[in-house]
């Protein structure tokens, strides 16, 4: 994490700005899933903190890839642009500007420190009389439950975008991400199954982003005096792309018959431990 925020302060770039953003989830998810197991207090509120921390940059992020996707659409056109999309840019351009001004004050606020001191203290101890493949299978029964437990939840939600609201789009968003990570965790100490699992949460993570990325998009261009049609059409477009292919995902994630196959192995992972 915390080298990415060097590198999204430096280079203040759409790929570092998103590489910190998925950093500080994937701390928070340790920090929700180890949390128990660290010594001292205040994990819960360094996780809240980095939370906050994160939601903040979501709109840097969202205006970056915003303005690069007007620039992109006007290199594409020959000729002279008309006021609609010049209207478009500009409007782009200054939110962008605005937005990564904030960047630096975000990164170097008070969250960040909190982090580096919270992982400093951390303790790590070896049972004692205990064997590495002892280690290694009771790490394995520990998240092979916890995984067990996150995946079997998300597999009883049957058409998670039809008819939800913007919250409920967004905490579906947040709980497919939460297995996600939580898998990655996993998968070292396990199959391919769960590689394949890993994989697709993935898939259907990122697909699940872009087409919130393309409902932000058609709410900057609603809040223009004069919208581009063209780039409304292909705004639309893409988010209707994204979701036809996260629903074809999501069908691959939650079929019947890969859904046993991987509560077998979890299943199984968190016995061997016991």
């Amino acid at each position: 994490m915390e080298a990415s925020a060097a590198r999204a302060v430096r280079f203040q770039s759409i790929s570092a700005v998103h590489d910190l953003r998925v950093a500080i989830r994937r701390f928070c998810a340790a920090l929700r899933v180890f949390g128990e197991r660290m010594p001292g207090e205040g994990v819960k509120r360094l996780r809240k903190r980095l939370q906050e921390m994160n939601r903040q940059l979501g709109p840097v992020r969202d205006a970056q890839v915003w303005c690069s996707l007007v620039k992109r659409i006007v290199s594409e056109r020959k000729g002279l642009l008309p006021a609609d999309y010049e209207q478009c840019v500009k409007a782009a351009e200054a939110n962008c500007a605005a937005r990564v001004q904030q960047l630096g004050r975000i990164v170097k606020g008070a969250p960040f420190r909190e982090a580096h001191e919270c992982c400093n203290g951390l303790l790590s101890n070896n049972p004692s009389g205990s064997s590495r493949k002892q280690i290694q299978d009771q790490a394995a029964a520990f998240l092979a439950g916890k995984l067990l437990r996150a995946y079997k939840h998300l597999c009883r939600i049957e058409d998670p975008l039809v008819g939800a609201t913007g919250e409920e789009e967004h905490a579906f968003r947040r709980r497919c991400r939460r297995v996600r990570y939580l898998s990655e965790f996993t998968e070292p100490m396990m199959g391919r199954l769960v590689q394949k699992l890993s994989r697709r949460l993935k898939r259907a993570s990122n697909l699940l982003g872009d087409r919130h990325d393309a409902e932000v998009q058609v709410g900057q261009l609603a809040a223009l005096t004069e919208t581009p049609k063209e780039l409304l059409r292909r705004v639309t477009c893409r988010r209707h792309e994204a979701q036809q292919e996260f629903n074809e995902t999501w069908e691959k994630l939650t079929a019947s018959h890969f859904r046993k196959r991987i509560l077998m192995e979890l299943r199984a992972a968190k016995k061997r431990g016991l």
